[in-house]
């Protein structure tokens, strides 16, 4: 593959052909000078009439043809990224005196490399390619696109793109993120980089078929709730709200950070990736948090539960487990004397809490096996996410003291006919201190239907 440009290439050829190649010592003044003039400072993209200059000089240093990466006039730069281009590094004299020109695309200096890069480019159709001059050229992605059939590339470039989306307003920029992910893929074998790269595709489907949660009051003619107020600290919400990813990318960002974590590897990310695949958006949510929330030594014990998991069950406990980060959970309706409606906004609780909750799911499924926790779900399911760390610590805690009494087969219901209400009652308590008028209605619990 020669590198070759594709907007002013005839030009650079006739020019290149028409002049045969001279040693330096023969380069009129003039040429010479135009040659200088050309040397850009470093990390500045080459224009046309720049590289003109350098084809017809230096003769057989490059072949006569050279492609320099435009933008399409046709497709938009991507917030938060910046194209790479080819740039000038330095011009110097080789041992016989010719001039010679180094260049660098992204991280390659080599022009064999940044040949076989541009290669990679000409596969692509005009969208994808768009998207890969966006991300940093490297000996690691041409590697990697070079293990790819087209299909795969181009679902490579799309999803590069999607890892490091962030809105313009966040915080925390993930523009770090798409070199990250190139380096995590690079090191994984074939048969897994294929079935990861399919889990991915499995990930946007899913999240293509999530719909916001129905509002239990209704909204009006412009789509706005029909509530008096909301309370919530408005600059720890807005702050969250605006590092969150669409949600159609919510479960994307969450499988791109596990790999980049090299957590799960080998044939646990083989069997990560089958149940991903065959798992609804709840579902993948509540594995991916929990993937990336637990410890090392855990992931062995939530495979297996995934393992005997039945995704048909409405108390898939992955499902369940969701409800942890899912900011809609986190929202409680009341009603006043007066009928109108408020709303109190929760944030989702931190790793920190996350991780507690999940470590105890863990040892219940180790001490006392998934059937245990289903039937247990029965019972907490429909009350607030918020409570359901300190339940679970508490079952556990009541099930090793009183262990004598929970081999009955009603043990479950009667713990929580005795342990939800007060927990249930003193989390209530708490949030309508929170309104300075009375409530006489709660719309709590509440199933959003998705």
């Amino acid at each position: 593959m020669k590198l070759h440009f594709h907007s002013d290439a005839s030009k650079a050829a006739i020019t290149s052909q028409s002049r045969p190649p001279q040693s330096s010592q023969e380069i009129p003044e003039q040429i010479q000078n135009q040659v200088l003039s050309a040397s850009t400072p470093d990390d500045t993209p080459l224009n046309d009439a720049q590289f003109t200059i350098l084809q017809s000089v230096q003769g057989n240093d490059f072949a006569s043809v050279f492609t320099y990466p435009r933008p399409h006039t046709q497709l938009p730069d991507y917030i938060g990224f910046k194209r790479f281009h080819i740039t000038s590094q330095e011009m110097t004299k080789n041992e016989h005196g010719q001039l010679s020109t180094q260049y660098a695309y992204g991280d390659l200096t080599d022009k064999d490399d940044i040949n076989a890069f541009l290669a990679q480019l000409d596969r692509l159709p005009p969208e994808q390619r768009n998207k890969l001059e966006h991300i940093k050229p490297s000996k690691s992605l041409l590697s990697l696109a070079e293990r790819l059939d087209d299909d795969a590339l181009s679902q490579l470039a799309d999803i590069l793109i999607d890892a490091g989306n962030t809105s313009i307003f966040a915080l925390e920029k993930r523009s770090h993120v798409p070199d990250e992910l190139v380096e995590a893929l690079s090191s994984l074998p074939d048969d897994i980089l294929y079935d990861t790269l399919q889990t991915f595709a499995s990930l946007a489907e899913q999240g293509d078929t999530y719909q916001a949660p129905t509002s239990p009051v209704g909204v009006d003619e412009k789509g706005r709730e029909r509530i008096l107020m909301t309370s919530s600290d408005r600059d720890k919400y807005w702050q969250y709200e605006l590092a969150q990813p669409p949600e159609n990318l919510q479960l994307l960002h969450s499988y791109t950070d596990l790999l980049i974590s090299g957590k799960f590897k080998g044939d646990d990310l083989s069997t990560l990736n089958t149940h991903l695949q065959e798992s609804t958006f709840s579902q993948s949510r509540g594995i991916l948090d929990m993937a990336n929330v637990i410890k090392p030594f855990e992931k062995h014990s939530m495979l297996a539960m995934l393992n005997e998991a039945d995704k048909e069950s409405e108390n898939n406990v992955f499902a369940y487990l969701s409800q942890q980060v899912d900011l809609s959970a986190h929202r409680q309706y009341y009603q006043t004397e007066k009928n109108d409606v408020v709303v109190q906004q929760d944030l989702p609780p931190g790793e920190s809490d996350r991780g507690r909750l999940y470590s105890d799911i863990l040892t219940a499924y180790d001490e006392y096996g998934l059937g245990w926790i289903n039937d247990a779900l029965e019972h907490t399911a429909g009350t607030p996410p918020q409570i359901q760390q300190q339940l679970w610590g508490q079952l556990l805690d009541d099930a090793e003291h009183y262990n004598e009494q929970f081999v009955r087969s009603d043990a479950l219901e009667s713990w929580a006919s005795f342990a939800i209400p007060p927990c249930y009652r003193h989390f209530m308590t708490g949030k309508l201190t929170t309104f300075a008028i009375t409530i006489v209605n709660v719309y709590y619990p509440i199933t959003l239907e998705t």
